[in-house]
């Protein structure tokens, strides 16, 4: 039985396989609004539309209370379309790690955000927390966004 609407990971990284640009600036305002409808947030920075040529971190977020989606506390994002997500996810860790500005690592959550699926993502996680860089870090692909948008 269908419930009507839903939107699976292959719909997502279709989506940006046929709007490349348009992903681009949408992804960060769809995780807003996905984080707006999820939790009470204090802080909440993730620059859409023709902002994301602005430097720094993708999102910035601070919330009292986190779900399996969103982590409790102060969290770093970076969001990707590229299909070559390990490679990615691995340049974008090592950028914020190296220099992650203004955000304190050893309180803060980082987050992947891939749009496309990615197989590997729990390899990754486990392999970049074992490295005791960040609090906590997470990875959301496009199922993972697919389960979010049910």
């Amino acid at each position: 039985m269908s419930d009507g609407w839903h939107v699976t990971a292959i719909n997502i990284t279709r989506w940006v396989e046929n709007n490349p640009r348009e992903a681009q600036e949408i992804l960060p305002l769809l995780i807003k609004r996905l984080i707006f409808a999820s939790v009470n947030a204090s802080l909440i920075r993730f620059p859409s539309g023709n902002s994301i040529i602005l430097p720094g971190w993708d999102g910035l977020l601070k919330t009292d209370k986190g779900n399996t989606f969103i982590p409790t506390g102060d969290s770093a994002w970076e969001l990707s379309n590229e299909k070559t997500v390990k490679n990615k996810a691995d340049s974008d860790y090592l950028k914020r790690t190296q220099k992650p500005g203004a955000v304190d690592k050893k309180k803060a959550t980082f987050v992947f955000v891939t749009s496309q699926q990615w197989s590997e993502l729990a390899n990754w996680v486990s392999e970049k927390k074992s490295e005791g860089q960040w609090a906590d870090v997470k990875a959301l692909s496009a199922e993972e966004l697919a389960d979010w948008l049910s």
